[in-house]
C-alpha cells in the first residue's frame, strides 16, 4: 500500500489547454486578437454575474466592460497554466463591489 499524500492546491487546478496557452502568450504580448479570444468567450458568463450582484442590466454591462480593461492592463498577472476564467470573474465581481460601493457611499 502507498503512503497517502496530500494533494497541493495547483493540483486540483483545471489544465489548460495549449490553445489557451498561446492566447494568453500572445495577450502578454500586446495582441489584442489573442486576449479578445482568450476572454470573450466569458463575456456572457461575466455579464451574468454582474446582473446578479448589481441586478441593473445597465451598471452589469457597464461592469464587464470596465473589468474587460482592467483584465486587459493586468493580464500579466495571471499564472501561467491557470484557466482565465476565475481570474477574470475575480475581476467582475470586484468591480462589481465598486460600483455599488460607490453608488451607496456618498463620499
Amino acid at each position: 500500500m502507498e503512503p497517502f499524500t496530500p494533494l497541493s492546491p495547483y493540483d486540483c487546478i483545471q489544465q489548460v489547454s495549449e490553445g489557451e496557452k498561446s492566447l494568453l502568450a500572445g495577450a502578454r504580448e500586446g495582441d489584442r486578437d489573442a486576449f479578445d479570444a482568450l476572454v470573450g468567450p466569458h463575456i456572457d458568463g461575466a455579464f451574468g454575474l454582474a446582473f446578479g450582484l448589481l441586478h441593473d442590466r445597465e451598471a452589469a454591462e457597464d461592469a464587464v466592460q470596465e473589468a474587460a480593461v482592467k483584465a486587459w492592463r493586468k493580464i500579466g498577472n495571471v499564472r501561467t497554466g491557470a484557466p482565465v476564467r476565475p481570474w477574470f470573474f475575480g475581476i467582475v465581481a470586484n468591480q462589481c463591489r465598486e460600483q455599488r460601493r460607490a453608488r451607496w457611499c456618498p463620499w
